[in-house]
Order: structure tokens, then sequence, then C-alpha cells
């Protein structure tokens, strides 16, 4: 623990906040800081630091402190905005659109008055890249500097800067990339050995060949002149959207998008990641982007963890619990009448595998005809194992995330699909056919009114069901209150 004024100089940590070292601001004890006269400036570096590490309660708290101990209303939207500009650099660089990559890394740092802003930028981004995964890229980025300090006419002191700065964005990499070997020797080992609670393996899901490959294929892909090719790792709970966001998806790419259901899918692989590797290889043939999405609910809680890659990404879908609960208890009283629905040609693995509007809409009304409403103990064990399930779900995948940010990884929240899909498609624009980016653009135009997220937590496209619900609300309401206090991340508290 950093303290006093000569140990945690505001000008130290200023120089952290410059070259974008996040997590040697957050190791300050902001608290042994709380009599320094500067104690405001350092408030909202912490801010500022854990808003780039995804900490945005924590940010929340750290603004509030800074603006509390007297620091400006002005400075701190400053910093703030540059924190955002250091986001929108770092999609840049994903885009692989260095110019605006520059312009924003350049104004990341610009809000803090430095000598050397051209520098300092450059540094940033090849921070941000290489702790996104982007090593090649940041190495190029390296080149470039080296070669143009040695061209230009420097004063002697100056090119003494320049040199030692890129000195270390050399050392930085190398670090990196000693990381990523360590990473990939054990990630077999590590996916192999991860068994959930109750000692099922996983090394029967996990494919070390396939892992192989999508690590080869990532470096390939952030080459800038070679299309990318993306498998989404996808991990969401229950009626969280993902196929809302599999059809926005299939609705823009078309013969670009695929897509594995992995429980009802016929000639699945039932591997982790996904061996089908064909669509990867296409990708490369047709000289045009690809995106390969595949889902898991991880039921049993036994799907391998592994380390995310630029071509081998993972999201976890997210929902308000209340929202999530209720939807998901309309959906599965379905099994409850499965009988009933055969009769009417319906069957269940057909609505699990597609979700078709039209099909569930009839399913319903069946359902509806013969409605027979469960009783308290079957409602209150249902709640408790779903919510014992959730919960084990955020500690699986969620916390990890928040408490350590992973290049690659995202948590994606169901009001926020939308902001997802479009970046996905931007990432993959570049390399595809005139009309589908033709697609894009509707799809941005008209997302909102596609996707309409309901206001009453127990409608249920059920009469009978939607009746029942509101008469048990309480329960509903009391289940979801108790997984919002099991989340230590605060990723579930509303906004």
């Amino acid at each position: 623990m950093l303290e006093g004024f000569e140990e945690a100089s505001l000008a130290r940590t200023k120089t952290h906040w410059l070259f974008g070292e996040w997590h040697e601001i957050l190791a300050l004890d902001i608290q042994s800081l709380s009599t320094n006269p500067e104690r405001d400036r350092f408030a909202l570096l912490f801010a500022s630091a854990s808003q780039q590490l995804g900490k945005h309660e924590q940010a929340r708290k750290y603004t509030r402190m800074a603006l509390d101990w007297g620091c400006p209303p002005r400075v701190v939207a400053q910093v703030l905005i540059a924190g955002v500009h250091n986001t929108l650099g770092r999609a840049a660089a994903l885009k692989r659109d260095e110019p605006r990559m520059a312009r924003h890394f350049n104004a990341s740092v610009a809000g803090i008055s430095t000598k050397e802003t051209a520098l300092v930028s450059h540094a940033r981004s090849v921070r941000e890249m290489a702790r996104m995964g982007l090593l090649p890229q940041a190495a190029s980025l390296v080149d470039k500097g080296i070669q143009i300090a040695a061209d230009e006419k420097q004063a002697s002191h100056q090119k003494a800067i320049s040199l030692e700065i890129l000195s270390k964005e050399v050392e930085q990499l190398r670090r990196e990339f000693a990381s990523v070997s360590q990473k990939q020797r054990t990630s077999d080992v590590t996916a192999q050995l991860l068994d959930d609670k109750e000692g099922r393996a996983v090394k029967s899901i996990y494919s070390s060949k396939a892992y192989a490959f999508y690590q080869d294929i990532s470096v390939a892909s952030q080459q800038k002149d070679l299309p990318p090719f993306i498998l989404l790792d996808t991990k969401s709970l229950p009626r969280s959207g993902l196929h809302y966001m599999k059809n926005s998806l299939a609705r823009v790419l078309e013969n670009n998008f695929s897509f594995c259901e992995w429980y009802q899918e016929p000639g699945c692989c039932k591997k982790m990641p996904c061996e089908l590797t064909g669509y990867a290889e296409q990708c490369r043939k047709s000289q045009t982007s690809r995106l390969r999405m595949v889902k898991s609910h991880d039921f049993e809680l036994n799907d391998p963890i592994y380390q995310s890659l630029y071509s081998l990404r993972r999201i976890i879908l997210i929902r308000d619990p209340l929202y999530l609960l209720t939807s998901y208890f309309t959906l599965d009283q379905l099994t409850r009448y499965r009988s009933e629905l055969k009769q009417h040609a319906i069957n269940l693995e057909k609505i699990w595998l597609s979700h078709e509007p039209e099909v569930l809409a009839s399913a319903y009304q069946i359902m509806d005809q013969c409605f027979i409403s469960p009783g308290s103990a079957m409602l209150a064990d249902w709640l408790s194992k779903k919510s014992e399930y959730i919960i084990a779900f955020l500690k699986k995948w969620v916390f990890p995330i928040v408490d350590d940010p992973q290049s690659f990884s995202q948590i994606v929240s169901y009001e926020k699909i939308n902001l997802f899909i479009e970046s996905i498609l931007g990432e993959l624009r570049e390399f595809l056919p005139e009309e589908t980016k033709q697609r894009i653009d509707d799809f941005s135009r008209n997302s909102a009114n596609r996707f309409r997220i309901r206001q009453d937590p127990y409608y249920s496209p059920s009469g009978e069901l939607a009746n029942y619900l509101h008469e048990n609300s309480s329960a509903f309401a009391e289940a979801a209150k108790n997984i919002v206090l099991a989340d230590r991340s605060g990723i579930l508290k509303p906004e």
C-alpha cells in the first residue's frame, strides 16, 4: 500500500494515467490521501481508471468523491470525456481504423496538459492494443514510431525522450508476447482440469485442436488486408435476448453468418470451441468477413473455460433477474403440456431450436385451453432451483470479467443488445458486399423499433400465465431481489 504525498505524488499518478496504467492507479490507498491537498485530483484519476476497467459503480463513487472534495466540474468532465475517447480508440483499433484510432487516443491524453502529447498518445495506443491482444498491430505501431524517431531531425534531448518511451513500449510487447505464449501452453491443461463442483469433467467437451486453430487465425485476422473471422462463444442466461441477436445477425449478414444451437442442432460437433472450422476457412477463400455464433446456457456449469482470442470472442448475455425469471417461467411451463402440444403437431424440441413466434403463439393458446395453475410448492421449488443456477452462472462467467476485464470477452445486458450488434457488424463491415453494408445501415436506423423491451415484468403471451404471474408477483420479486443481493459485482444493480 502506497501512503503519503511523497510515495503517491500526483505527478506519479498522472504519469500512470497518461500511459494507461489503470491497475497501478487503483493500487493506491485513496483513504490515506484524504488529507492530501490534491485529494480531489487523485479521486478523479481513480474514477477514470475505474471507468476504463469497467468498474462503473466504483467510477461513479470516485467521481462524486472528487466533486465533494472540490474538483471543478469542468475538470471532471474533461477527464471523463478523455476516457470516452480512450474507449472509442480501442473500438477503432479493433476495427483496424488507424486514422480514427490515432485521433481518439490523441484526444484521450490531450485533456491533461503535457509537452509530449504525441509521444504519450503513441504509448497509450500501444498499451491499449497490447492489452486487447492486438499484438501484431501494436508491434507495427512501435516499428513506425522507431522509424519516425530515427528519421526526424530532433534535438538530442527530444530524441532521447522518444527513444526511451519506444524502448518501454518494446519491453511491454515482450511481456505481452511472453504472457500470451504462457497462456497458450497452459490453455489445454486449464480447460481439461476445470471440473465443476460435482466433479463432471469438461475435457470430453474441450477441443485443443480447435483452440489451436483459432489461435492461428486470430493472428492472421488482425492483419489489415485480410477479412476477419469471428466465432462468438455465447454464454447466455435463458431469456436474455440470444435469439433476437441471432435472428438480427442472420437477417443482416445472410450467407456470411452461421449459428449452432448446440442442444438440438443436427450434426453439432459437441465440442468447445467449435470444431467445424470450415466456416473460417471459407472466410479466407471468399475474402469476405464471416461470423459464427454458438449458443450455450451452461445449465450443468461444466462448459470449459479458456482464454478468449481475437477470432474466438466470448459474450455473456444477462438480464434483469425479475424479467428473466418471469419470462423463463413462462417458457418453461410449456413442458407441462408436452402431450397436449404434440396432439397439435407442436414438438417442444422444435420450440427450443428455433423459438419461432408463430409456433410459440399457438403453443401458448393451446396451453391456455387446458391450463392448471402450478401450486405454491411447485413455484417455490422452481424459483429456488433457477435462482441457484443463475447465481452460479454469474459466479462462473460474470464475476471474473468484472473483476479483471479480459480482451475479447464482453458482458452484454438485455437492454444493450442492439449496441453490441452494431459494434460487431462495424468490425466486419470493411470486407462485406455493398448490399450487406446497406442492410447494416438499415439495421442501425431501425433497430430501436425492432426490439421493444416490455415494461410489465409480469406480462405473458399466455393469458392464464399472466394472471398467475401477477397473483404470485411477490414470490418472483423476492427471488429476483435475492439474486441481486448475491451479485457482488454490481452488474445487475439498476442504473
